[in-house]
């Protein structure tokens, strides 16, 4: 994961990072037999990454405009 200006994703890059490894390590071992598709779940956090620094970034610019 990338640097990110969002403090949350900042302080928890550590452990997001771990998480993505292990559930891609599961993933490729096909080892994991539970009812989730860690696939699926991979693409949802890396989307709700996304989110977070877009909602960042739109709070930024509405704190820059604010400020004018």
């Amino acid at each position: 994961m990338e640097r990110s200006k969002n403090v949350w994703l900042q302080l928890n890059s550590g452990r997001i990072n771990s998480l993505l490894h292990k559930m891609q390590e599961e993933r490729f071992k096909s080892s994991y037999q539970g009812q989730l598709d860690l696939g699926l779940v991979i693409l949802l956090f890396n989307g709700m990454i996304s989110q977070i620094e877009n909602l960042q970034k739109e709070n930024d610019e509405l704190k820059t405009k604010q400020g004018s």
